[in-house]
């Protein structure tokens, strides 16, 4: 019950921040050659004093500039997120809530910044980046008080 609390605070909280809902991006098949995935566990906690959530995390990325992520707890879908060169999209499936936009995605949504650490090596100005014990990381918006923290798989 707590989560579905907390996803329902984190769907009015996108809102709030005016995204644009826009069509729905073509399906992606990440079996398709090319793609870089990485696959792992990680715990969320959208702000200060929120409840963490626990989940599977996959974060990929193909030649041609596109990047997914997914974090989920199953059977529950609860962020997804596609970055193309034309634009962005963000889902939160259990509230059928998607948010999209042309060009870049906002640096806000910690998701697409995630990414951009893990697989392109590039942290935005306001987050950072810290190796733990054991392969474990630390990603964190000291601002915000966003945080995630897991590991990948090997």
């Amino acid at each position: 019950m707590r989560e579905a609390g907390f996803l329902i605070l984190l769907a009015l909280t996108l809102l709030a921040n005016g995204c644009r809902t826009g069509p729905t991006l073509a399906p992606t098949d990440l079996s398709a050659p090319g793609w870089h995935i990485r696959r792992g566990q990680a715990l969320w906690q959208p702000k200060t004093g929120a409840p963490e959530l626990a989940g599977n995390l996959l974060i990929a990325s193909n030649p041609g500039g596109e990047d997914f992520i997914r974090f989920s707890k199953d059977p529950l879908e609860i962020v997804l997120a596609r970055r193309t060169p034309a634009g962005w999209r963000l889902e939160i499936p259990a509230f059928h809530k998607a948010y999209s936009g042309p060009g870049r995605a906002p640096r806000r949504v910690g998701w697409f910044q995630l990414a951009d650490t893990v697989l392109h090596g590039s942290t935005a100005t306001g987050w950072t980046w810290s190796d733990l014990d054991d392969g474990r990381w630390q990603f964190a918006n000291p601002r915000t008080g966003e945080r995630m923290e897991g590991f990948f798989t090997p």
